[in-house]
């Protein structure tokens, strides 16, 4: 169970080894070794069959989730099967890797353009998994220029699970690598993120204004304002919280949070980063935001509203 070779065991297989060592103690061990038997070669050739049946080779099983997802005939059952098993195998760094050795990598980026919403979604996700705090992996995915590619589908995708997960994508392509901040910059990509600060579904919404605050920790002040300038981050960023005041009456506290953090790293603000906040009319907002605010939401945020102070006057 523990072999380092390209072999898995059935998780739910897996799972009940882990069960049983959990139940197993040396006392239990010894009260059971005078009541062993040995086994029978019957008993031994079906335990031999059984355990063969939920053992696969890893490399393999991807492979031929590859060579459906390469086949423009494959059902979508088949293919969300298939990316369902690569989804699985990437979560381990090692697996994540050959999924580019084994030429995975084009055929699942095809399929962030299926028709099938599911298979799109299911498609990000796989990608996502394998660069996530995969510095290889992340490597691999710049060959195929990936990051344009999903920020080109992010821009146009519809269904909100897709969404999500085109979103997931595209951070975990930049998360960790500094590298990529600049094309990110100059593919529009803030712009396109900050966005969905008004997409339909509010919990597209939070994920976008966190990645925003997960990658602006990740920059320089200089680079934070050249962001703001020319993305006009901060306009999303008011119609984010004017959507949420317009659909609710009283502002989501999550997106409040991340937005009032991003705010945070940008003070003391520059000159042209509070004209920025006036040309779309940010403190209004945020005074609108501040008379709905409740005791509680007032209280949990009321560090993080005194350091922002400045972008309400």
């Amino acid at each position: 169970f523990f072999s380092t070779s390209k072999m898995a065991v059935n998780p739910h297989l897996n799972q009940l080894f882990h069960a049983s060592i959990a139940q197993t103690t040396p006392e239990t061990i010894a009260a059971h070794a005078s009541e062993a038997n040995p086994i029978d070669p019957e008993r031994k050739a079906f335990l031999e069959a059984a355990f063969g049946e939920n053992t696969y080779n890893v490399v393999d099983r991807m492979k031929a989730a590859v060579e459906v997802c390469k086949n423009p005939k494959a059902e979508e059952d088949d293919l969300l099967e298939s990316l369902e098993a690569l989804q699985y195998e990437v979560e381990q760094m090692d697996y994540a890797q050959d999924l580019y050795k084994i030429g995975g990598t084009a055929p699942v980026i095809a399929l962030l353009e299926h028709d099938s919403p599911e298979v799109r979604m299911n498609a990000a996700w796989v990608l996502a998994t394998a660069a996530n705090q995969n510095p290889a992996v992340q490597k691999q995915m710049k060959e195929f220029d990936l990051l344009a590619k999903a920020l080109q589908c992010l821009n146009k995708e519809t269904d909100t699970n897709a969404t999500q997960k085109m979103l997931l994508c595209v951070a975990a392509l930049i998360r960790g690598d500094p590298e990529m901040h600049e094309p990110f910059l100059a593919m529009n990509g803030y712009a396109s993120v900050a966005g969905l600060s008004k997409h339909k579904a509010i919990k597209v919404r939070r994920k976008a204004v966190f990645f925003l605050l997960t990658i602006l920790q990740q920059s320089s002040k200089e680079e934070m304002d050249k962001v703001v300038c020319e993305n006009r981050l901060l306009h999303f960023l008011e119609g984010g919280l004017k959507t949420c005041l317009e659909e609710t009456e009283v502002p989501d506290e999550d997106i409040l949070q991340q937005t009032l953090n991003t705010l945070s790293l940008l003070v003391p603000p520059s000159e042209q980063v509070l004209a920025s906040a006036k040309d779309c009319g940010l403190p209004a907002t945020l005074c609108a935001v501040d008379k709905q605010l409740t005791q509680d939401t007032r209280e949990a945020l009321k560090e993080l509203w005194t350091a922002t102070e400045v972008f309400r006057n």
